[in-house]
């Protein structure tokens, strides 16, 4: 049996790049969370249209922070985080597709390149 995958992302101020690496995301994730950090663009309206549930975290300096903040928002039993500057080819889109078909509890970490 297959596991979920949740997309975590922290964002601020994506509205030109952000449809596309969730576009990637969506065919892979079955859960996508996009935490805003204070975008004053479209970004929030962008992300809902694509599909993500947005959040919301105040800035604090500390990327760890919101970042944890992302993880804890998630629901799925794996979690993926992209920045939205990245692209998932269709070959590697594939390839998390396969894998999530072989992830069980025994695998503690996947660490993709």
């Amino acid at each position: 049996m297959s596991v979920t995958l949740s997309l975590a992302m922290i964002v601020k101020n994506e509205a030109e790049i952000l449809a596309r690496v969730l576009n990637h995301a969506k065919v892979f994730c079955d859960e996508m969370v996009v935490v805003d950090t204070g975008s004053t663009d479209d970004t929030v309206n962008i992300a809902k249209a694509c599909g993500a549930r947005v959040e919301h975290f105040a800035w604090s300096n500390e990327f760890s922070a919101a970042r944890n903040y992302a993880f804890e928002q998630c629901t799925g039993d794996w979690v993926i985080w992209l920045d939205a500057d990245d692209v998932v080819p269709p070959a590697s889109q594939q390839k998390i597709l396969a894998l999530k078909s072989q992830l069980d509890n025994s695998i503690d970490l996947v660490n993709c390149s």
